[in-house]
């Protein structure tokens, strides 16, 4: 019986890479950003104040394994510290991946939506894509955010099945006011589930921080026990947000006005063209459902621009649907990666890399049409523009078939981080402190 992992995304974050338009596998990994943005700021948009924002993670406490000092506790536990159900960690300046073996192709819900969207909905077509809400804005990450240290937390996730996530109801609608036609639905999280072999006990992240914060690397590990599934969350959001999570709601804030304010601290990652020529302002989600009355903390996704720096770390990986497992290793020994695994790729799959990296990149998506469009017009909209759809990133044919559903890696003769942190101290070899 498989054991799952799904890792929930919400409250300013940005996703990258985003999911193609006709939703075929391609390979990983997938990066999640969230800025730092601790301190109370004035908004550009309007007068009003953006509260501070914490990155932070959530997870079913009884799961946390504690058995020695580089295992990461929670820094506050809900509802009370003597029973917690719920950890949470909060985050900075640090990059977490995860060590345990796992699929490195990311797959999607090619489901058409043809209703409303509930809180039983997850069709990816709801995710929220910079390409779509800030359409000629050429949003791009700022340069050195996947692979450099700054006031971000980065959250690394090799593969994985994404798919969209509604926590509460009403749904609202939401208008970014800027190259959408149309106000639409966004999800309020987007969910990324790992399958793993029913012989795997436990799932292991590790947290490397940035130099300059004095921290040293540490571990989070969960333990299925009988349960065949860890549901944890990743997010950034203010305290009142944080607080819904606790409570079992999505991120977001109870408001007086219609405007998300917190999402422009997105834009200490993102480079986006403003709306020019009329309100020449930046992308603001704006609720229209007038019934709702919490602004939900959206997750996005976006396409990688720094395809010069990202190449050197993922496209040697998206050549390989199943490879042998190195041991994880930090960014900053990406070049060595990826030259190790070349050496073990096979003359196909390098062949198939090849001609992968030379095509040309995807054509801009147009707009799809509006969630409450009739389905039957619906549906005809979403089928021609997958029709159009770039076939850049998608994977050969025959390994699009091999690789669903994900398979599980294979594990190493190597010393990994799950072995090291499993050895007593004195035996361990030293680390290199970041």
């Amino acid at each position: 019986m498989p054991k799952y992992l799904r890792v929930a995304f919400t409250g300013n974050a940005v996703l990258t890479p985003d999911y193609p338009d006709d939703y075929q596998p391609i390979f990983g990994p997938l990066t999640a950003v969230m800025p730092g943005a601790r301190q109370r700021r004035p908004s550009t948009f309007r007068t009003d104040p953006i509260h501070a924002q914490f990155a932070f993670l959530k997870f079913p406490y009884p799961h946390l394994v504690l058995e020695n000092d580089e295992h990461r506790d929670a820094d506050y536990k809900f509802p009370d510290v003597r029973d917690a159900t719920t950890g949470l960690c909060f985050l900075e300046r640090e990059e977490l991946r995860l060590v345990t073996p796992a699929s490195n192709v990311l797959t999607f819900d090619p489901t058409i939506p043809t209703h409303y969207p509930t809180t039983a909905s997850t069709e990816t077509e709801w995710v929220a894509r910079w390409r779509d809400f800030a359409l000629g804005g050429n949003a791009r990450l700022r340069p050195g955010v996947l692979t450099g240290e700054g006031d971000y937390v980065r959250v690394v996730l090799p593969g994985g099945d994404v798919t969209a996530s509604f926590v509460g109801e009403p749904i609202a609608r939401i208008d970014f006011d800027y190259g959408a036609p149309y106000p639409r639905v966004y999800a309020q999280e987007i969910v990324v589930t790992l399958t793993f072999d029913d012989s795997i006990p436990s799932v292991i992240l590790e947290a490397l921080p940035f130099q300059g914060t004095g921290a040293r690397p540490s571990f989070f590990e969960f333990r299925w026990y009988d349960s065949p599934e860890i549901s944890i969350q990743f997010g950034n959001g203010s305290m009142a947000s944080i607080e819904n999570v606790l409570r079992g709601s999505f991120a977001g804030l109870d408001h007086e006005g219609d405007f998300d304010l917190e999402f422009e601290v997105l834009y200490d990652i993102v480079d986006c063209n403003e709306d020019d020529p009329f309100f020449r302002r930046l992308p603001v989600p704006r609720v229209i459902s007038r019934e709702v009355l919490r602004i939900p903390c959206i997750a996005t996704m976006l396409e990688p621009q720094e395809e010069a720096v990202f190449a050197s770390d993922v496209m040697t990986s998206r050549a390989l649907v199943t490879p042998a497992v190195t041991p994880p290793v930090p960014p900053f020994a990406a070049e060595a990666s990826v030259t190790a695994l070349s050496a073990a790729t096979p003359p196909s799959a390098t062949s198939a890399a090849s001609a992968s990296a030379a095509m040309p990149p995807a054509a801009t998506r147009s707009p799809a049409a509006p969630p409450h469009a009739a389905p039957g017009d619906r549906a005809t909209a979403l089928a021609a523009r997958r029709s159009r759809a770039a076939a850049s990133r998608a994977l050969p044919q025959s390994e699009a078939s091999a690789a669903s559903p994900p398979a599980v890696l294979a594990t190493s003769s190597s010393p990994t981080a799950v072995d090291l942190i499993r050895q007593p101290r004195s035996s361990r070899p030293s680390r290199r402190t970041r």
